[in-house]
């Protein structure tokens, strides 16, 4: 029997969006990850994906204020900023 995966439920699961707390975690440690990635495209992407989460670690918080002030492309330190905005960690 195969399964079918719509978009959105793959996409919600690539988000850490999930109600499986693995899933989300590994979803946030990839985030932390892109952060630094060298494409400033994966950078912007892991801070609004963060953004998105609602709820994330410590870690994450850590990583996104990093971001937001140390960040050599200002695209990423503003989605880093919306992020944190958006999470309710003013930066």
């Amino acid at each position: 029997m195969t399964v079918q995966v719509s978009f959105w439920s793959s996409l919600a699961r690539s988000l850490g969006i999930t109600t499986g707390s693995a899933a989300r975690e590994q979803a946030i440690q990839r985030h932390i990850t892109n952060l630094t990635h060298p494409a400033e495209d994966m950078r912007r992407s892991a801070a609004w994906s963060l953004g998105k989460m609602g709820r994330v670690t410590d870690e994450a918080v850590k990583a996104l204020e990093r971001a937001a002030e140390k960040d050599a492309s200002s695209v990423v330190r503003k989605a880093a900023k919306w992020a944190l905005k958006s999470l309710r960690v003013e930066k």
